[in-house]
């Protein structure tokens, strides 16, 4: 039997329900945001469910109001998926759509549902849930402290401002500081009492790069990989997840752009993975590929992508074995011309980046 499509556009108080069916949309009229209009919409459903096998609930994500009904659908046994609304957007606007109306947006996501079949939504655990809530609460207040010193550091030279100004900007960054410290506690006992998610933690730990820093939020996304994926995803596809996947820009024989990666996924993890590779690379006990990248002769700002030197006979010159390249720092690399750069002059190219198998595998 077919499934039927439903499409929900939320709000905050209210949401807005429609079906697709037989290749035609009708609406189902709105329902207020709260248990009991969950309840009369599993009642209109039931009755359009008559002549179909299955639910398929398409709904909006608007700031987390859907989270509710979509958690009561996923009891209902019925299918939630929450689909990107910048593709939901496009899509329509390739369809031709052009007028607007919550009626009209919950009937073009049903139909996008019947049409495009996104993959079906699956809740976190809750103590995974529970742990970015947290982690979630400890950038705010982490953003907060931050402004402030901001605001500090702007008017630590500036002339004829008043003492009380200086005075309540610091009372406020230490007042911040103590639900800051109260967090931070909290996130670590939340680990130590659930040992599955604490195991995962320390294998984390064991990553180069990742530390106490980025830990918490790298188990996290991984967990929500691991549901989104049902544990078959790929490291490709994490990758992808993250944002981290080249966008290759070629066309014909003229047109060759620097592949840069997509930035498609969450940009505050992608900030935490970035610092923490600096840091490994950079920091006191830079990792296997920078050392070992000395033995060969490159520098290990270039450890995985830069070229081989070029030997030459005539002339002294720095071993190849001793040290770094003599390029300059920040100087771009002198190559052997390519029918894309005739002067042979090109940066140090980019290549995808390596994913390790999932360390949350046993």
């Amino acid at each position: 039997m077919a499934t039927l499509s439903v499409g929900i556009d939320m709000a905050k108080a209210t949401f807005t329900a429609a079906c697709w069916n037989g290749g035609r949309g009708r609406g189902l009229g709105s329902s207020p945001n709260t248990p009991d209009g969950f309840a009369a919409l599993a009642d209109r459903l039931g009755a359009e469910q008559q002549d179909s096998g299955s639910l398929h609930l398409v709904l909006e994500p608007t700031a987390g109001y859907e989270l509710a009904l979509a958690g009561f659908a996923c009891q209902q046994g019925w299918q939630v998926s929450l689909p990107n609304p910048r593709q939901v957007r496009d899509w329509a606007r390739g369809t031709g759509r052009r007028a607007k109306s919550d009626t009209l947006d919950a009937v073009l996501l049903a139909q996008y549902g019947a049409e495009r079949q996104p993959p079906c939504w699956h809740p976190l655990a809750a103590e995974v849930s529970e742990l970015e809530r947290l982690l979630r609460r400890e950038d705010d207040v982490e953003q907060l402290i931050r402004q402030e010193r901001n605001r500090q550091h702007a008017l630590a030279g500036r002339p004829n401002v008043a003492a009380t100004v200086h005075d309540t900007i610091a009372r406020v960054i230490a007042a911040l500081e103590v639900p800051l410290r109260e967090l931070e506690e909290v996130i670590a006992e939340h680990l130590r009492a659930h040992p599955a998610l604490h195991e995962d933690a320390k294998r984390l730990r064991s990553v180069p790069g990742i530390g106490a820093k980025n830990v918490a939020y790298i188990l996290v996304l991984l967990h929500r990989w691991m549901t989104r994926t049902i544990g078959e995803g790929t490291e490709k596809g994490l990758a992808a997840y993250v944002g981290l996947d080249p966008q290759t820009y070629e066309s014909g024989t003229s047109v060759r752009r620097r592949a840069v990666i997509s930035r498609m996924g969450d940009q505050a993890v992608r900030r935490r993975l970035f610092m923490g590779a600096l840091g490994d690379v950079r920091g006191p006990i830079p990792c296997e590929c920078s050392t070992n990248a000395w033995s060969r002769g490159a520098s290990p700002r270039w450890s995985r992508w830069s070229p081989p030197r070029a030997s030459s006979s005539a002339g002294p010159g720095p071993s190849s074995a001793t040290g770094p390249p003599s390029t300059p720092r920040g100087s771009p690399l002198r190559l052997p011309p390519t029918p894309h750069s005739p002067r042979g002059l090109m940066h140090a190219p980019t290549q995808p980046p390596l994913v390790r198998e999932s360390v949350l595998q046993p």
